[in-house]
């Protein structure tokens, strides 16, 4: 671990803070907090461009926003670059690249009423991005678009999305939900469709889901779909595919792959399966959980002609997944071998490569989740309801009101988690940990062998005090407001060392004090108002290094804390160096007086 330390007196209070960079690891930190839902795209014009985009949960709002993360090395460093907060509940979002570095965001704002979403009173935005996702412009607005999944036409560059229409499931004609689509030209700003398929419709679907959307070489778009339906012996489950034509038929063709019913440990409703598509052979694969001899078995369908037929193959056998198979994802690597991430039961993500349909040495596990029986207050959703549910509504009155607390710790609702980035792959995934929950990413790569394993760790790695070779100097800014008591001081962070720092990186006070009375610290990340304060500087920093021997450019941002805590890092200019780094150090003194500010 790597410590910097600097020293600030404002009348007479000294502190001593120190930053450090902390232990290397593996993996990647790409965000904080519940992430239910998510997927990863890689830009194909440009692998070192990758996106996550989709649900994230505010605990302290009670809301669900939606979000786009964006890496331009590979996945070294990541930053968000969009958020969706249209309304209180912002989910079932898809992303998709298109030639030319197009980018595209579907996401969908729901209606909230008692802190539950009414998603037929919802609405869908389009947002545009025209360089890889850098930025972004919002384009259209439409209907609600539930569950959607996206993919570019490969031939005319459109966008093609399917998503679930339920339709009027149980009505007098029996009609129940479908699939349809919506296509929107390549600068996003129109809309064709929606495309209903109606052969599905007479199926009598209650409920039918598309996801893991993917571009054929015919210029054709498909997407996995697992639909519900009722029989005289019970519920039943399809897992098919489903592909929409050219815009001059504007038709769509599906195909049933695979049928269950709820049969004891192995039954997953086929909600957890994924598909992938490798461009090279024009081969679609789907991986899926079945039964094979009376056991839980993970089993792999390809097709060679576009989803028209499938060839069904056992992958692998109850002994490798004795601990459950969930969430999984698929990926095609440069060498035709195919890659693919799951979810244990014990919330351990593992992760396998695939050749001629048989394993290459044996799973990895990347990172492993403490059980997610606990509750995790950035998970917590409250809804409250003026109709309690039937079960806690014996013996009230019309006028009772429920309030009901959930914790959602490690629930991911639909995830797709696995790209090939040049020769490697790239793993995202959900970690439920003692402090809250986060977003985690890294790189599979390839031995000599042909087995693939975690990069070495950093040989760095550890705690290492590196305060010698920083120094902080005044960012151009100061604030002090009297009636609150609250100063604010814009400084900056320059690696004056022979060797990079290296992220992640954070800033600790060791020591708070004033002869002239209590100091608060305003803003650390920890919660705590003076000695032992953390602040993840991590963000400020753009890739995953302050480079070594670098100058000082630009002036400082005025960031503004609020509520508790005392230095935070800001975000760089466009015009800053590589090596500088804006902060708002805030302290708040009642009886505050005889302001000065000494460095050293």
């Amino acid at each position: 671990m790597k410590r910097i330390a600097f020293r600030f007196v404002v009348a007479l209070v000294a502190s001593m803070i120190l930053i450090r960079q902390v232990d290397s690891q593996s993996w990647t930190a790409v965000a904080e907090g519940w992430h239910p839902w998510y997927e990863v795209q890689v830009d194909p014009e440009d692998s070192r461009n990758i996106l996550i985009c989709g649900s994230k949960w505010d605990f302290s709002r009670n809301a669900l926003s939606g979000f786009v993360y964006r890496s331009a090395d590979g996945g070294n460093a990541w930053r968000q670059v969009l958020e969706d907060r249209n309304s209180d509940w912002v989910s079932e979002q898809s992303c998709a690249f298109g030639p030319h570095h197009m980018a595209y965001f579907l996401s969908e704002a729901s209606s909230v009423r008692g802190g539950e979403p009414n998603h037929h009173l919802g609405n869908s935005r389009l947002f545009v991005s025209t360089n890889g996702g850098e930025t972004w412009t919002d384009t259209l607005k439409m209907g609600w678009a539930d569950w959607s999944t996206s993919a570019v036409n490969s031939s005319n560059g459109e966008l093609v999305t399917f998503y679930h229409y339920s339709g009027d499931s149980g009505g007098p004609e029996n009609y129940g939900s479908t699939i349809g689509v919506l296509t929107f030209g390549p600068d996003g700003k129109r809309v064709g469709g929606p495309f209903l398929n109606e052969e599905m419709r007479e199926r009598d679907y209650r409920g039918v889901y598309p996801f893991a959307a993917v571009s054929l070489n015919n210029g054709t778009a498909g997407a996995l779909y697992y639909g519900r339906r009722q029989t005289p012996g019970g519920a039943a489950f399809d897992l098919g595919f489903i592909r929409f034509s050219k815009p001059a038929s504007q038709k769509s063709n599906l195909v049933r792959i695979t049928e269950s019913e709820p049969s004891g440990a192995c039954f997953s409703a086929l909600g957890d399966s994924d598909l992938t598509h490798d461009s090279k052979t024009d081969t679609l694969a789907v991986a899926f959980l079945g039964i094979a001899d009376n056991k839980c078995a993970v089993f792999l369908a390809e097709s060679t002609d576009r989803g028209d037929s499938w060839k069904k193959n056992v992958l692998m056998t109850s002994e490798l997944i004795g601990d459950g198979f969930l969430r999984p994802s698929l990926a095609y690597g440069s060498k035709g071998e195919l890659g693919m991430l799951w979810l244990t039961r014990m919330g351990a993500w593992r992760f396998a490569t695939f050749q001629n349909g048989h394993i290459v040495g044996k799973p990895i596990e990347l990172w492993k989740e403490r059980s997610a029986s606990h509750a995790s207050q950035d998970s917590m959703w409250t809804v409250i309801s003026n109709s309690p549910r039937i079960e806690f509504n014996k013996g009230r009155s019309e006028s009772d009101i429920d309030i009901t607390v959930r914790s959602l710790a490690g629930r991911i609702w639909r995830s797709k988690g696995l790209v090939a980035v040049g020769e490697q792959f790239y793993a995202v995934g959900l970690r439920v940990w003692e402090q809250g929950q986060k977003l985690y990413a890294t790189v599979v790569e390839g031995n000599s062998r042909g087995e693939y394993v975690l990069p070495k760790v950093n040989e760095d790695a550890g705690e290492k005090d590196v305060t010698k070779q920083v120094r902080l100097v005044f960012g151009g800014t100061q604030w002090f407001d009297p009636t609150t008591g609250v100063l604010a001081i814009d400084l900056r962070l320059v690696n004056r060392g022979e060797t990079a720092i290296w992220t992640p990186i954070q800033v600790i006070a060791d020591e708070i004090g004033s002869q002239n009375g209590d100091v608060t610290v305003l803003n650390s990340n920890n919660g705590k108002e003076g000695a032992g304060a953390v602040w993840d500087l991590s963000g400020s920093v753009t890739g995953d290094q302050i480079p070594a021997k670098a100058s000082i450019g630009g002036r400082s941002n005025q960031g503004r804390g609020k509520g508790r805590g005392a230095l935070r890092p800001g975000r760089p200019e466009p015009n800053y160096s590589s090596a500088s780094y804006a902060f708002t150090v805030e302290l708040s003194q009642l009886s505050l007086c005889k302001l000065g500010l000494l460095i050293f």
